[in-house]
């Protein structure tokens, strides 16, 4: 009788160790479907891959009692080697449910405050300037993309080579000045690096650009403001 449940005993401890080793497998595989703020490189969070870790450390640690189990004098610490891969792992668990929790926050140093304009130019008509901002753009390598007369904005684009999928990308709107709306516009640009990226499935993607892009940018900006200058 005393054998029988010896056996049984052993059994339901290797079945908890199986269990251990699974869903040590099952939460990284889970967690790599689910979350979209996985990274491009790596096998996942830190929070998800310790977890998996503590838990086939748990299957073999109970492995190991059962081993134990079968050795005279030894059933006693079966208890132990059980029970010690738990907390650690239940406190992992709690941070790894969260893809937020394994982020640490930024600073971030974007001014909490209205996007200023680049230049103030005279206009009567935001069709009339965007005219005149095309012919700047194209005069620079540019080509138009496109053009919206009613809400006074427009996009360029300047690919490296014409088979060349990287690309400087502008997009420029003008906004009525509110105490002369039929005199007056404000120019805004929104310049962008744009490169396939590794990983990404939808085409080119803007990057940080590098010092020499930065000067291309600083260039374009400083030609907007000379011409908006020179408008009477």
């Amino acid at each position: 009788m005393v054998a029988r449940i010896k056996v049984v005993r052993l059994d339901a401890w290797a079945s908890e160790a199986w269990m251990w080793i699974i869903a040590g497998t099952v939460v990284v595989r889970v967690h790599a479907r689910s979350s979209s703020d996985r990274p491009r490189f790596g096998t996942g969070p830190p929070g998800v891959t310790l977890l998996s870790r503590l838990s086939c450390v748990g299957g073999l640690a109970s492995l190991r009692a059962v081993a134990d189990a079968t050795t005279p004098g030894k059933e006693e610490h079966m208890k132990m080697w059980l029970l010690a891969p738990v907390v650690p792992v239940a406190v992992i668990m709690l941070a790894a449910t969260s893809p937020l929790a394994q982020q640490i926050r930024q600073r971030d140093p974007t001014p909490f405050e209205r996007c200023k304009p680049l230049a103030t130019i005279a206009s009567r008509s935001n069709l009339e300037t965007l005219r005149q901002l095309q012919g700047l753009l194209t005069d620079r390598g540019f080509t138009i993309a496109s053009v919206d007369g009613d809400r006074g904005e427009l996009t360029a684009i300047k690919k490296d080579s014409p088979t060349d999928d990287r690309s400087d990308r502008v997009l420029l709107w003008l906004e009525r000045d509110p105490v002369k709306p039929a005199e007056r516009a404000y120019i805004h640009v929104l310049y962008g690096r744009f490169e396939p990226f590794f990983g990404s499935t939808d085409g080119p993607v803007r990057v940080q650009p590098w010092p020499n892009e930065v000067s291309r940018m600083t260039s374009l900006k400083e030609a907007i403001i000379a011409f908006a200058l020179s408008r009477p």
